[in-house]
Parts: C-alpha cells; structure tokens; sequence
C-alpha cells in the first residue's frame, strides 16, 4: 500500500499539492505501525524512490539516501514507538500517584499535549 502510494507521488511529483501524498503514506505508516511492524521495511524503498525522483544520481547521494532512510527506520521502531507509550504510562504514574487523579488521567493529558503539538505545528507550517 505504501509503496503504490508513493508510487502515484512519484507520477505527480511536479504538480503543486504532490507533497499531500508524502503526508498520506506518513500517516499510513503511522496507523500500519500496530498492525505489524514488517510494513516499516518499506521505508528504505520509499526513500530510494524519492531519492530518485528528486535528484541526479551519485554515490554519495545515493548512500546518504539509505544512510537516512534506514535512521528514519531505527527512529521508528526503536525510538518513537516504544517512547510514545512510555511516556503516556509516566504521565499516567504521576497523575495518579502523585496527584491523586483517576486512573488514565495521565494518559488523557499526553493525547491533549500531542493534540495541541500537531495543531501548533500545522499552524506554524501554514
């Protein structure tokens, strides 16, 4: 799914709004995450892809475009995803030990920070 998508990116790669492809694979892989972690290997191929697209070949260019897709990848799978959660319990730890809160309190109020975060960051980047 993932790479028919950035597939049909790369046909409209020159047009104005072709970036709203990149943001529908970004949240695909976001939702494809939970479901089985096998659909992260498309990343390195997503990346070629556009390295392809958007560049003249070297091999530097061409190193540097795995080099950074494979990170994307290790980001993903070890970093965003285990973290996601272990800040949410943390959060959810405080509020209720500490503050006397109910039970996923803690967990409400980082669904409400990534909230404001995602809006504040779209304002900024319109």
């Amino acid at each position: 799914m993932f790479f028919w998508a950035i597939l049909k990116w790369e046909n409209v790669a020159d047009e104005k709004y072709a970036d709203r492809w990149i943001i529908l694979i970004a949240f695909l892989v976001g939702l494809a995450i939970e479901v089985h972690l096998l659909n992260l290997l498309t990343i390195p191929a997503i990346g070629l892809v556009y390295y392809f697209r958007k560049f003249e070949f070297s091999w530097k260019g061409f190193i540097t475009a795995i080099t950074s897709s494979v990170i994307i990848l290790a980001l993903l799978m070890y970093g965003i995803r285990p973290g996601v959660v272990t800040i949410s319990s943390k959060f959810d730890l405080f509020f209720v030990n500490s503050l006397g809160l109910p039970v996923l309190s803690g967990l409400l109020f980082h669904i409400a920070l990534i909230i404001i975060f995602f809006v504040t960051g779209n304002k900024i980047y319109n």
